[in-house]
């Protein structure tokens, strides 16, 4: 929308069809839109567009997840914002015309507990079997930390997570998310624990599925 001063030759600015309208040093210009834009980028700007890109992908599917799981973490700014500072800084990998996420380091939750000394995940028909082993001093003191469950499916891109109430003491869970895997193919599985209280978190775990 153009805005034109009191007669056709006062002050105006805006734009009307094709035609701009602009003043400049108390004097009136009118000039045709261009044609099209460039937006040249440079290759940094293309390579930090591509991780970001990278990490908003990956986040998409546990953003409800990361509200709880970084909140206690996330000073002064969002649990998400916090979540995604840490991919940018330290899960990214690969040459700028190939960047993605190393989900060995992603992290999907971040805490001051303890994680088990050992821990196994099993594919078995679709169910995940996930067992895990505390050195005697974490099992006494943290056997009612609870786990939380997370798993990406990168084939088409889609990720779930469960809290799952199940005790630290119990040493293990079987696990049947609603995602399929198709023949041989293996989704990627963090675990965490949670307090009782439900007021701390562990930092996740990347377990490699067997």
């Amino acid at each position: 929308m153009a805005k034109i001063g009191d007669n056709m030759l006062g002050p105006g600015q805006g734009s009307i069809g094709n035609v701009v309208y602009y003043s400049m040093h108390g004097k009136n210009f009118v000039r045709a839109k261009p044609s099209k834009y460039n937006d040249r980028k440079s290759e940094a700007q293309l390579a930090q567009r591509a991780r970001m890109q990278a990490v908003t992908g990956f986040l998409t599917p546990f953003r409800d997840l990361i509200r709880i799981t970084w909140a206690a973490a996330a000073t002064g700014r969002s649990p998400y914002h916090a979540a995604k500072s840490e991919l940018m800084r330290n899960a990214i990998q690969g040459a700028p015309s190939d960047i993605g996420i190393n989900y060995e380091a992603a992290m999907l939750s971040r805490g001051p507990l303890p994680l088990p000394e050992v821990v196994s995940v099993t594919l078995q028909e679709g169910k995940l079997l996930i067992e895990w082993t505390d050195n005697k001093e974490v099992a006494d003191k943290h056997r009612h930390d609870t786990l939380v469950v997370m798993a990406l499916e990168t084939a088409k891109g889609t990720g779930e997570f469960k809290f799952t109430g199940v005790q630290r003491s119990a040493g293990s869970y079987l696990w049947e998310p609603a995602m399929k895997f198709p023949g041989d193919d293996k989704p990627h599985v963090w675990i965490a624990f949670r307090n009782s209280r439900e007021t701390e978190m562990s930092d996740s775990m990347y377990v490699k599925v067997v």
